[in-house]
């Protein structure tokens, strides 16, 4: 080998083992179809605060920058339960079909540490949702960091390719939560601590 290419080869593997160590540890994705309908469930470990994370996940305006799929994130209506209105478009494509899908939720907060989301069917592209995020403060190497537990499930209002589509569909899922979780750690590492 090189020594060149063996001295950049280690420079690189110094330069990025820190980000590679403290990267966001996923422990679990689940999903499952049954009756056109898909449940979910992520449990995942950031190495942030958990007031780091919430403020991520509660700024709802920004979210599209945690995940690569949302082409929009924006704050319909805010209520005066507390409850925000929020209206995400996704694109995604698999196989050949591409998808522009609006999530139109009503976000719920629910303590410091919980935010419960419903579909609003009538002006979103699913028939049935809800999603339940909890994070709670944990240690990871003996530093703060959150454990995030999100249990969602959804009924999709649009054309999904009979047989393979339900496949290509849930490993899709993974994939943008996988991406997810780790821009939501890298935006809440950006976050300053209370």
């Amino acid at each position: 080998m090189n020594i060149h290419i063996a001295k950049s080869l280690s420079c690189c593997v110094c330069f990025l083992l820190p980000a590679m160590l403290s990267a966001a540890t996923v422990i679990d994705i689940h999903i499952e179809e049954y009756d056109d309908r898909y449940n979910m469930y992520v449990e995942a470990i950031l190495n942030a605060e958990p007031d780091q994370v919430m403020r991520v996940i509660n700024d709802y305006e920004q979210l599209h920058h945690i995940n690569t799929d949302m082409i929009e994130s924006k704050v319909i209506s805010t209520e005066a339960d507390g409850s925000t209105t929020v209206s995400l478009l996704t694109r995604s494509c698999i196989l050949v079909f591409c998808y522009n899908i609006r999530h139109v939720q009503n976000m719920y907060k629910q303590g410091p540490y919980m935010i419960l989301g419903e579909y609003i069917p009538e002006a979103s592209d699913f028939r049935y949702g809800w999603s339940n995020w909890t994070i709670t403060s944990v240690k990871k190497d003996d530093k703060p960091a959150t454990l995030l537990m999100i249990t969602m499930e959804m009924e999709p209002d649009f054309f999904i390719m009979p047989v393979i589509g339900p496949y290509h569909l849930k490993s899709k899922m993974i994939d943008v939560t996988t991406t997810t979780v780790h821009n939501l750690e890298a935006a809440a590492l950006k976050t300053p601590v209370d």
